[in-house]
């Protein structure tokens, strides 16, 4: 008997066989890789979704906020006519009928609002009825191209106040919705 000779020979691995195991280990490694592309490429996407929407949120949010100081304008839907409010002055820095706009027209070009009013109502009181589209509130390459980002407020009217302020006046009170859209490319 002979120790030092194995018993069993070991066999052989079929030609060819170690390729094969390469070949579906690069297969397995591609479609994982893939998958990890796919989920970085939409979280990216949404990511820039959401951040888009926050900001969207916030402008809202600040044009809410700066119509709070126009709610005691003294404005009249039932004759369509600014009131004096007894000569006291609007969130804007002048007197008139302009100091109750959201658009300021009476600041100077430096003026650090940067808010323009450009719907129909621009340049009037902030309550006027109607669709109020205001630039300046959201960044401005969310308003430019290809976004084309706008605000904007829409003002119906609401409950009716009789001597809203001064005798004989009857006054609505208004009701405004604020809406941040643009367009997603």
């Amino acid at each position: 008997m002979d120790l030092l000779r194995p018993r069993f020979k070991p066999r052989r691995p079929a030609a060819g066989s170690a390729l094969v195991e390469v070949v579906v280990a690069i297969l397995v490694l591609a479609v994982i890789a893939a998958a990890v592309f796919s989920v970085a490429l939409t979280s990216k996407a949404g990511g820039g979704k959401s951040g888009r929407r926050l900001l969207a949120l916030m402008a809202t949010k600040q044009v809410t906020g700066q119509l709070r100081g126009y709610v005691t304008g003294c404005y009249d839907y039932a004759t369509a006519s600014f009131s004096s409010c007894g000569g006291v002055s609007g969130p804007n820095a002048c007197a008139g009928a302009n100091s109750w706009s959201m658009t300021n027209p009476c600041a100077t070009a430096n003026s650090p609002s940067g808010i323009i009013d450009t719907g129909p109502a621009s340049s009037a009181y902030a309550f006027s009825l109607g669709t109020h589209i205001l630039t300046g509130v959201l960044p401005a390459w969310l308003e430019a191209a290809p976004y084309n980002g706008r605000v904007r407020y829409v003002v119906t009217a609401g409950s009716t106040i009789s001597n809203c302020g001064y005798a004989g006046h009857t006054c609505v009170s208004p009701a405004v919705s604020v809406t941040a859209d643009w367009t997603e490319p």
